[in-house]
């Protein structure tokens, strides 16, 4: 069964804090490997509540594992921020469109990042509006029911956003499986971190007992 992410699911992982907060460990991690390289001794021993606690100094494999998530996911990221058309990054809903103030005009710039075709739209929503004016006008003649209608607007940005976003929500597919990879990747490798972390403070206190 083929799986197909979109930006809009994209996004909702693209703009967690846990995500970006990658980007920090790629360089703290070899930072941490550097300094331990001076450190003679292959372990420390650290005496804590009079029990003794070696820390090994060379890179632990759940070290290893880590960095290797946070590369992912920060590369995953990188994709996102680069590739993820505007009006999906910048407007997940016509509610946060409408809350900044903007228009029918604003919407140019969006058509032209994911190169939509907005006179074949622009044609189809004066198709709907002479339909629509159509049908009203043989209502009309049948019965005065409908005669306080409001008029279709043209210029209502909403006919024109969600045809335009649901546009770019498929755009670049090559690129939403390759950030889709990447998380994936990244994810998997932070939760086999987690588990060995898990394991090992199970263990720990499984002895202890």
């Amino acid at each position: 069964m083929k799986v197909d992410i979109k930006w809009c699911d994209l996004k909702k992982i693209g703009d967690t804090k846990f995500v970006n907060s990658m980007y920090m460990w790629i360089f703290v991690v070899p930072l941490l490997v550097k300094a331990f390289e001076y450190v003679e001794d292959e372990k420390l021993i650290f005496q804590i509540f009079q029990q003794q606690l070696p820390i090994s100094t060379s890179l632990p494999f759940s070290w290893s594992m880590f960095y290797f998530s946070a590369f992912f996911l920060a590369l995953g990221n990188l994709i996102y921020l680069f590739k993820c058309p505007k009006i999906i990054k910048e407007h997940p809903t016509y509610q946060s469109y409408v809350n900044e103030g903007k228009k029918l005009k604003q919407l140019g710039p969006y058509c032209d990042d994911i190169s939509f075709n907005w006179q074949t739209l622009a044609e189809q929503i004066n198709h709907k509006k002479e339909r629509l004016q159509l049908n009203k006008m043989n209502s009309i003649a049948i019965s005065s029911v409908r005669k306080n209608e409001p008029d279709f607007d043209v210029e209502d940005p909403i006919h024109y956003f969600w045809p335009i976003h649901k546009f770019g929500d498929v755009k670049f597919p090559f690129y939403r499986r390759i950030c889709t990879t990447l998380f994936i990747v990244g994810f998997s490798l932070f939760g086999i971190v987690a588990l060995q972390n898990l394991w090992t403070v199970v263990s720990f206190l499984m002895a202890k007992t």
